[in-house]
């Protein structure tokens, strides 16, 4: 049986971190994207039984879109994450994410279909 800390702790059990990356291909037609301001999105989400990192980082990046649209734009130029995976005690279980994008307005092009580097992440 492993000890995590004390009860009142959290500590972190894991960390993945993707530095801000462009998104888009560098032939893209830059003179089609109306870039707009970097938004960041620190999002926390207590997890039940065991760590989900990927779901966490998915979720977090569609709240990153939906600020994005409501900026007025469609896509996200350049994108970065951190997953922090915390412990408390033997149970508690918590994930951080922090999500960076560059939105952008575009008539030709479309975000990419997932985070970059997503695969650096376990699958469950």
């Amino acid at each position: 049986m492993h000890h995590y800390g004390n009860e009142d702790t959290w500590s972190v059990a894991d960390r993945a971190q993707v530095n801000p990356v462009w998104t888009i291909d560098d032939d893209a037609l830059i003179d089609d994207i109306h870039a707009g301001n970097e938004i960041v999105g620190r999002y926390t989400f207590d997890m039940k039984g065991t760590f989900q990192p990927r779901r966490a980082l998915l979720h977090a990046r569609k709240q990153i879109q939906k600020e994005a649209e409501r900026m007025g734009c469609n896509l996200l130029i350049r994108e970065g994450w951190s997953v922090t995976a915390l412990r408390r005690g033997e149970k508690d279980l918590r994930i951080e994410v922090v999500y960076r994008a560059r939105p952008a307005q575009s008539d030709v092009l479309r975000s990419a279909k997932e985070p970059p580097f997503l695969n650096y992440l376990p699958q469950k």
